[in-house]
């Protein structure tokens, strides 16, 4: 099945919150049969050579790939620092787009024409590795940060309606994806049928049936409206494993890391806990990481099973972190498409993720100070879609009027002028 940019609509999520093990329990014992079935046969495969895993990593706009002596580091570059590169192991990580843009068309950095580039020539890549390789199995593993989370969805379009889906499987994380035009520019996409805006070009992903598992994590506090900064939650496959959750930070303060030598260390609790999502995301669906490349400080959790005492220790993170934001202000921070981030004090749990570790057995984002809301009022009516087709039909037919009547004008004119000479 292929995969089409298509016109924008507002669509149900089946938003999919952190499994708990109750759930784990209350699954037949021939599916959990069936998948560790599944899961065997993987292992064996990977022994053979016969799966090969990509690592794409996007930077946010204005971050870099390189990796400083000493300085601030993306966790793109950290990523992909850690992640073992070998013979079926490939990894690849890219500049944020604002860096070596020379498109005039984005202006700076206000537009994405150079994001797409980026994005076209990486997926060309990954595509000739896949077809180079026509007989063994993919894993692709894509991260992205702001502008990067953008990519991640457009790199999924653009290689999946290129590619079969039966020997490729992805696993992407985002974080805090921003695709940078006013909330309101979607909405005159939808009515108009058109995609002019990027966040019309990567909402749809309800066709990329070979996303398999996708984290998608946005950070709680508002940036001025004029900034573009808007999250953006797009619509995924039913078949894929969706967890959405919200930490807390202002969009690149939740994600702060900084290098000394071969140390890395964050540089707040907030950017010490996204670490531990997504490296343990990524390695709970089959990723590997070299964590002894770089000396990471003892805050900075990358198990992929956490021991006792590191599930006390990151435990002691989320609650310092919920008793600071208890008496936080009530705030909300808007989204494209109707969703909503939701700040209030006086909850008990910081987000889902500190529900599930604190072992609560069923997730209830009402107990979160962090939360997103409206989550399921994305699916447009069908009346409402037939009202946009017969506005679009109403449109199409007035601005064919207004042409007819202008050339007819015009030829009346030219007649009029040939007379008065005569």
């Amino acid at each position: 099945m292929t995969c089409l940019p298509l016109n924008p609509t507002i669509h149900a999520k089946k938003v999919i919150v952190h499994e708990v093990i109750s759930d784990k329990r209350k699954r037949s014992t021939l599916t959990a049969d069936g998948r560790c079935a599944e899961e065997r046969e993987r292992l064996r495969k990977k022994r053979c050579g016969m799966i090969k895993t990509i690592s794409v990593y996007f930077n946010g706009t204005e971050d870099s790939n390189k990796i400083p002596s000493t300085g601030p580091i993306s966790l793109s570059a950290l990523l992909h620092k850690l992640t073992i590169k070998d013979e079926n192991n490939y990894s690849f990580c890219i500049d944020g787009c604002g860096l070596s843009s020379q498109d005039i068309r984005d202006l700076g950095i206000v537009f994405t024409y150079h994001l797409e580039n980026q994005v076209k020539e990486i997926t060309e890549r990954v595509k000739k590795i896949i077809t180079d390789h026509k007989k063994d199995q993919f894993e692709i593993f894509l991260y992205g940060f702001s502008r990067g989370g953008g990519s991640v969805y457009l790199f999924c379009q653009q290689l999946l309606k290129k590619l079969s889906n039966k020997n490729v499987n992805i696993h992407l994380c985002t974080f805090d994806t921003v695709p940078g035009n006013f909330i309101n520019g979607v909405y005159v996409d939808i009515v108009l049928g058109t995609n002019t805006t990027f966040s019309a070009n990567i909402v749809n992903l309800s066709q990329c049936t070979a996303i398999k598992n996708a984290l998608v994590i946005f950070a709680n506090r508002p940036r001025p409206t004029i900034a573009c900064q808007a999250p953006l939650l797009p619509e995924f496959s039913e078949t894929t494993h969706l967890e959405v959750d919200v930490t807390p930070g202002l969009h690149e303060s939740a994600v702060n890391f900084h290098k000394d030598g071969n140390s890395i260390q964050a540089m707040n609790q907030e950017s010490v806990i996204l670490f531990q999502r997504v490296v343990q995301f990524m390695q709970q669906h089959g990723m590997q990481f070299n964590f002894k490349s770089l000396e990471l400080s003892s805050d900075l959790i990358c198990s992929k099973t956490l021991t006792q005492l590191e599930h006390k220790q990151l435990l002691g993170f989320y609650n310092d972190l919920a008793k600071n934001h208890h008496s936080i202000d009530k705030t909300i921070r808007p989204m494209h498409l109707g969703n909503t981030i939701f700040s209030a004090p006086n909850k008990t749990y910081l987000n889902n993720f500190h529900q599930k570790l604190a072992g609560r057995e069923n997730i209830d984002s009402s107990k979160c100070i962090l939360s997103i809301k409206n989550e399921k009022t994305q699916k447009i009516n069908p009346k409402i879609r037939e009202l946009i087709l017969l506005f679009q039909l109403i449109f199409l037919v007035a601005m064919l009027h207004l042409m007819r009547t202008k050339f007819s004008l015009e030829e009346n004119l030219d007649s009029t002028n040939r007379f008065r000479l005569g």
